[in-house]
């Protein structure tokens, strides 16, 4: 099984020949971009447009995620977020054809990553604008939404494909009461190459750092293996405790160490889990901390005790690990 994530910022470039301006909130007019945004209706019109105007002021990511079994593809899943929302919009012209309307819009686009809570200010004492509100909140929340779509397809492969684990050579030994005892060397360390892309994926979701206690924090610890540094740790806060939440739900808690003992063509003769263990902490902490460079080196024992279980010694060729979430109390090979 391969799997292979992908994370690349695109290059956008405008309809002007003008140097795009990007978000910034020490000005009224940054992010200004004008687009033509088409539809079957003019609010199709209008969401293309807003789209444009987001990828062109503050760029977006690509992730995708492909994996394959017995080299055909079963999943193939490419997502696009850009972390950016809809201020303000103005319409120049609308046109229709045969293929539906056409809007060429001035839209102000503004950074989700701006550490602003109001999305909107009436003109004057009383005022509500909206119109304007549904547009920047709906352009928020779809900014949201992606995020999390993000984060959930990089969290998902969390603990199988975030952990590399190598076997040693296995050895059959006796107990003090003549029981089969097989132990298993093993190391177990974070893949360098999930944590890229969970760093990427935290990056672009993540919001400025403020001083006020209300933020959700991140730390990830890495080291690339090829490198002779020492690991870095990277720093990542969160306003929105939604986008928090998921990643605590994935990462915080138990993770198993599972055992399957094959015989020489493959088929198992025994399974089971064989140990529990939590890299990341079992309670959900603030911050919730990812120490990247920790590894468990050990060597694992099995005793086979039961008759049903002695008398398939016999056929054990092979033992693969692997690693799955949640907590085994005690393992009971079957």
């Amino acid at each position: 099984m391969k799997s292979l994530i992908v994370l690349c910022m695109l290059a956008l470039s405008a309809c002007a020949s003008t140097t795009i301006p990007k978000t910034s909130n020490n000005s009224p007019d940054a992010g200004v971009i004008r687009v033509i945004g088409t539809g079957s209706n003019k609010e199709e019109a209008k969401i293309n447009g807003f789209t444009t105007a987001i990828e062109i002021a503050v760029g977006s990511v690509i992730l995708t995620d492909k994996e394959s079994v017995n080299s055909q593809l079963v999943r193939d899943d490419i997502l696009k977020h850009s972390s950016g929302y809809v201020d303000d919009y103005k319409i120049i012209n609308e046109s229709t054809n045969f293929k539906g309307i056409s809007l060429v819009m001035d839209v102000t686009v503004k950074s989700s990553k701006i550490a602003e809570r109001v999305l909107n200010r009436g003109k004057s004492d009383g005022n509500v604008e909206g119109e304007k509100l549904s547009t920047q909140y709906k352009s928020y929340s779809n900014s949201k939404s992606t995020g999390d779509k993000l984060l959930n397809t990089v969290l998902n492969d969390y603990p199988v494909r975030a952990f590399n684990i190598a076997q040693g050579k296995v050895d059959f030994k006796l107990d003090n009461n003549r029981n089969p005892i097989i132990e298993i060397p093993y190391t177990l360390k974070w893949n360098y190459k999930y944590l890229t892309a969970l760093n990427e994926a935290l990056k672009v979701t993540s919001d400025p750092y403020e001083k006020n206690s209300g933020q959700e924090r991140v730390f990830v610890t890495s080291k690339d293996p090829n490198a002779w540094l020492l690991g870095t740790t990277d720093r990542y806060y969160y306003n929105d405790k939604l986008s928090a939440s998921i990643i605590k739900q994935h990462l915080v808690g138990y993770i198993s160490i599972n055992m399957r003992l094959l015989d020489k063509s493959g088929t198992k003769v025994l399974e089971g889990c064989a140990k529990t263990l939590s890299f990341n902490g079992v309670n959900n902490l603030n911050p919730t901390m990812i120490d990247g460079i920790k590894m468990i080196d050990e060597i694992m024992i099995v005793t086979f005790t039961k008759p049903n279980m002695i008398q398939k010694v016999q056929y054990i060729d092979r033992v693969e690990l692997s690693v799955s979430r949640g907590q085994c109390y005690s393992y009971d090979l079957n």
